[in-house]
């Protein structure tokens, strides 16, 4: 019944509800009620099961003293209290190790019960998850409570390599054929990073300039110097093709370089 009902008998009763807060309810404020009939206070009566711990339904039975007679069974109830559950959330460079945050409750009046709260979010590569959780109630009673929750997102983004430090393989000298400048490493802050390279494909002796672009959970770009050097001509190198003979006039030679 709601403060101010009215039973048959012309009975009211007045302050019967209040919200659960972990200890024992008696028949004091929340529950502070009086007893009035046919606009008459009642200043006698008893009561019996009037008290109680967990948020749920009770019933209890008011017992009629001094100048009035009989008993009222009346519904009462304890509310469930509302608790906040917290888990954090934020935003953090690829590094190579899990992303993990923590959390709170707010609101739980279970003092000594023991309970814990467990995120579970987790996330290493780039990319972005909820920071779930788990409660262990411990010897909290999760009947008592209704959970509201704000879960934080953890997020992952992609690392510069704009200062990456990057070891080229093998150096080159022209020979005619196609050159492909092979990479041994690309690090950024210990880590060893993906790209994708453009302009480490050439034939011809001379300086150039490729492009490694991060992928994955990398991003933004280096430029790295390599270069085919020109092939140095010995005498070994030069054939001359036929025999020549004096004939009285001018005479060329063919030859092959190779």
């Amino acid at each position: 019944f709601e403060n101010g009902t009215t039973i048959p008998g012309l009975v009211t009763l007045i302050d019967m509800f209040g919200e659960w807060v972990g200890g024992l309810m008696e028949n004091a404020n929340p529950l502070l009620y009086s007893i009035i009939v046919d606009g008459i206070m009642v200043a006698s009566y008893t009561v019996i099961g009037n008290t109680g711990k967990n948020a749920g339904d009770y019933r209890m039975m008011i017992s009629g003293g001094s100048n009035f007679s009989g008993q009222i069974d009346v519904a009462w109830s304890i509310l469930k209290k509302d608790i906040m559950i917290i888990t954090f959330g934020g935003e953090r460079e690829y590094d190579g190790t899990a992303f993990i945050l923590g959390g709170r409750v707010d609101g739980i009046v279970d003092e000594g019960s023991g309970y814990e709260l467990i995120t579970l979010g987790s996330i290493t590569d780039v990319g972005a998850i909820v920071n779930g959780y788990r409660l262990n109630w411990g010897t909290a009673n999760p009947a008592n409570y209704i959970i509201n929750e704000t879960l934080g997102t953890l997020k992952v983004v992609p690392k510069d390599i704009e200062n990456a430090v990057v070891t080229l393989d093998q150096t080159h000298t022209y020979d005619g054929n196609v050159k492909v400048q092979g990479i041994r490493s690309v690090i950024i802050c210990s880590l060893d990073a993906t790209y994708m390279a453009t302009g480490h494909i050439a034939s011809d002796a001379g300086e150039y300039t490729m492009v490694l672009v991060g992928t994955g959970n990398f991003t933004g770009q280096v430029e790295v110097n390599w270069s085919i050097s020109k092939r140095a001509l010995t005498a070994g190198m030069v054939s001359v093709q036929g025999d020549y003979v004096y004939n009285g006039t001018d005479q060329t030679v063919h030859y092959t370089v190779s």
